[in-house]
């Protein structure tokens, strides 16, 4: 095993976390994390003082770091900034950012003024202020987790690659424990949020299928009310509900169209809006309306970006295919 990362490993566990049998490799992910003997169980535990706020982390000469004057112990700081030059910011985690937006930018204008219109993303306004501190924003984005309430960063794993069919990650008060790994030769991954393949893509510029997908932003008559309903094409929490009525306008953040684990989700979704408003109107024909223009519609984007040969505009192409499919598989 690679000296490096053994001596990470070492620093690790001297401030209490646990990390057996792992490392880090390149699979059919990118880089990932995998058990060094295939006999034996993998185990990952970040202990509390180990799990470092987001705000407390600064880019100092190229760097991540921990800010001066805050209460981590000499051990973690020095731990933490060995970690992030050589399994993290620094090794890969930099570029692969900055690879993401970089290509973003280079998208023909029109082709960013379709997208933007389509509501599948604004990169001029994503773009807006490109500097040091808004990849280091993107990065630590991608990499946070929730721990009480707080943005934290949770060294080795975060390094562990996302799989919607992977169980939960485990939080307890003493700190994140990943959840029990099977004993297999195969790359280590977890469940660490809910989001849509295409918010995922938006986020993270990678493709995964999903088992829900989202309305894109529309905004549509419903039939025999005299009312319109307007979709800003937000991808929610799995329990997630909001929505405003103003005068003739019923404005939602967020609209499920498929979920392939539970086919009845997005008229249960929308039966549970007329009842909340206390309208009646044809939930079968509204329904119909939103995924007839969701499947037109992420066609059209295909078609549109298919004649660009970048990574990540194949990568968007895959991640719409593949929406479209858990649509397919829906109904």
């Amino acid at each position: 095993m690679d000296q490096i990362w053994e001596i990470g490993i070492s620093k690790f566990k001297s401030c209490g976390g646990v990390a057996e049998n792992i490392l880090q490799k390149v699979g059919i992910n990118g880089r990932g994390i995998f058990p060094v003997d295939s006999k034996k169980r993998s185990k990952i535990f970040v202990p509390s003082n180990l799990l470092i706020n987001r705000e407390d982390v600064i880019l100092k000469k190229g760097q991540l770091k921990i800010k001066d004057g805050t209460n981590y112990s000499k051990e973690v700081v020095d731990f933490f900034c060995f970690y992030q030059k050589n399994f993290s910011w620094g090794n890969g985690g930099k570029e692969s950012t900055e690879a993401f937006e970089e290509d973003l930018d280079k998208f023909p204008e029109n082709i960013k003024e379709f997208l933007k219109e389509k509501g599948i993303i604004d990169i001029n306004q994503r773009h807006n202020k490109l500097s040091d501190d808004f990849f280091l924003d993107i990065f630590l984005g991608n990499r946070e987790f929730k721990f009480k309430r707080k943005k934290v960063l949770a060294p080795y794993l975060e390094l562990v690659n996302y799989s919607p069919k992977s169980s939960t990650l485990l939080l307890t008060n003493e700190g994140i424990y990943h959840p029990k790994i099977d004993i297999s030769d195969q790359e280590i991954t977890h469940h660490y949020s809910y989001m849509s393949s295409l918010e995922r893509w938006i986020q993270c510029g990678f493709s995964v299928e999903e088992p829900m997908v989202f309305s894109l932003p529309f905004e549509f008559g419903i039939s025999g009310s005299g009312l319109k309903c307007l979709c800003k094409g937000k991808s929610l929490d799995k329990e997630q509900m909001n929505f405003t009525s103003i005068n003739n306008r019923i404005m939602i953040e967020g609209i499920p169209i498929a979920n392939i684990n539970l086919i009845n989700f997005p008229m249960n979704y929308l039966s549970y809006l007329s009842k909340s408003i206390n309208i009646k109107f044809d939930l079968d024909d509204l329904l119909k309306k939103i995924i007839d223009y969701n499947i037109k519609t992420r066609i059209e984007v295909i078609e549109k970006v298919g004649g660009l040969n970048s990574f990540y505009t194949q990568s968007l192409i895959k991640c719409l295919s593949k929406e479209l499919q858990t649509i397919d598989k829906s109904f």
